[in-house]
Order: structure tokens, then sequence, then C-alpha cells
């Protein structure tokens, strides 16, 4: 049997570790919870800096907290971030950032199909996850391990094993090619519905060229001396939303052990 960690030694019941979130999006708050518990995290959770600071200093909690979470694009965040770093110091912090949107029900939504699933459809995902217009409802490519069908997965998107399927979809509204296959060209002309346009060849690799170019300006941003010197007063790491399933509990867990190797 795994031995409790830090927190969960001291609390009422085992597990990994304990973390606070402090969060005032009910939608994103729920996320994180259920993503965490399933993990075996304890949750708790404030949607105001008067809360988050109340779950730590009630009773012994400052002693059984092993990681804060906070968004740092609302003031609550950042201001119950500057109270952690001052008074709980030893506490892992970890920024939440970025922002949600639940397109589903959006009916203004431009619906995307994606085929090819590997770096350009990896890549066109990863940006179409944060434009609020834009709604991805189904990725396919013939390699069941293409690397943008595991990205989709954790992200709970459609991955269409058929391509056919997701080419002959009339609730489409867009089809992108970055197949790079002259043959699939073809089949997509041939079978897609009449109102469903079609984004492929050279203006598909400019896409994705595009998307490279901007996951590249917010990899410089994140160097910028705001974000280095959060990093530089105490946080550990940056978690995006909408949230990586995979990424959180592997943040979470990397700061619950820095947290107990600095109690040895």
């Amino acid at each position: 049997m795994t031995e409790p960690k830090t927190a969960a030694m001291f609390g009422s019941k085992p597990g990994n570790g304990r973390v606070l979130l402090v969060e005032d999006d009910p939608g994103v708050c729920k996320e994180i919870r259920t993503v965490l518990e399933t993990a075996g995290f304890d949750v708790l959770e404030a949607d105001t800096e008067n809360r988050a600071i109340g779950v730590a200093t009630e009773g012994e909690n400052p002693l059984l907290l092993d990681v804060v979470i906070t968004d740092i694009d609302k003031k609550l965040g950042v201001d119950s971030m500057n109270y952690f770093k001052s008074q709980f110091p030893h506490i892992p912090l970890i920024a939440l950032t970025g922002l949600i949107e639940h397109k589903g029900s959006d009916s203004s939504a431009i619906r995307i199909g994606i085929v090819g699933a590997g770096k350009g459809g990896r890549a066109l995902l990863d940006v179409f996850l944060h434009l609020p217009d834009a709604q991805v409802v189904g990725i396919t490519d013939k390699d069941p391990e293409a690397t943008g069908l595991q990205f989709a997965q954790e992200f709970e998107i459609p991955v269409v094993l058929e391509p056919m399927s997701l080419i002959r979809n009339d609730t489409v509204d867009l089809l992108i090619d970055v197949t790079g296959d002259p043959a699939m060209e073809a089949r997509i002309a041939g079978n897609k519905p009449d109102r469903v346009e079609v984004l492929g060849g050279a203006a598909s690799k400019l896409l994705w060229l595009l998307i490279q170019h901007e996951r590249d300006v917010q990899s410089q941003m994140l160097r910028s001396k705001k974000l280095a010197g959060l990093i530089r007063d105490g946080v550990k790491d940056f978690v995006m939303k909408p949230i990586g399933k995979d990424r959180l509990v592997k943040v979470v867990s990397s700061a619950v052990e820095q947290h107990e190797l600095s109690r040895l």
C-alpha cells in the first residue's frame, strides 16, 4: 500500500496530498476538483482572498496544505499568491492562467473538423482550444497513436477513427486537412457535404506556420520580467486553461514531492 503523503497523514483520510484551489469560477473549480480527487488528492476551495486566508489559518490547516493553486488572471488570485508567498513560503504555489470558454452550446461557434493528427493537427488543437469562436467537433488520423489524438482525448475532443465519418459529417462548418496527402484532398472534395468549406494544401500549411509562430511568441512571453518575477518569488509552475488533466496531475504531484522534500 502506498504511504499517504504530508497533508493526508494529518487529515481525516489518506490521499496523495492536500491542495487549496483559489478560483471564483465554479466551472473551473469543478473541473480541477474532479481531476485531482480522481487522482487521489484532497481539494479545498476558496472563491475570495479572505476565504483562502481563512482556510489556511483555521486550526492547524497551514500544516496540512501541500500545494496552493491560484488564478493569476484575477486580482483575488494575485492577492492570495502574495499572501501565501509571505506567510507560508514553504508551500508550493502553482499559477492558473488563461481564459476558459464553454463552447459546447454556442451556436455561433465555427465547428471545425481536423483531418490529420500529427504535429500540424496537434498544433491546431492547442490554439483552437483557446479561441472562444472555434469548436473542434472531431479529429481523425489513420495512425491511432498519432500525438494529436492523444492530446484530443485529454481535452475530451471527439476522436473519429474512420476519416470518412468526419469528412461526411454535415454538422461541420470547416474541414482542415493537414495530412499533406493529395489523395486525401481528393477524398475530401468528393465526399464532403456541399456546405462544408475546406482548408488544405498550402493554405493549411500557412495556418500551421502562423500557429507555430504564435506559440513561439507565447513562449517568449513566459520569459517576460513579470512571469520571471513570479517564478523567482515562489511560483513552481503554470497550468493553462482549458485544463489538461495529465498535465495538472503531473504538476501538482511534482509540487507535493517538493513539499515533502523540504520537510526532510
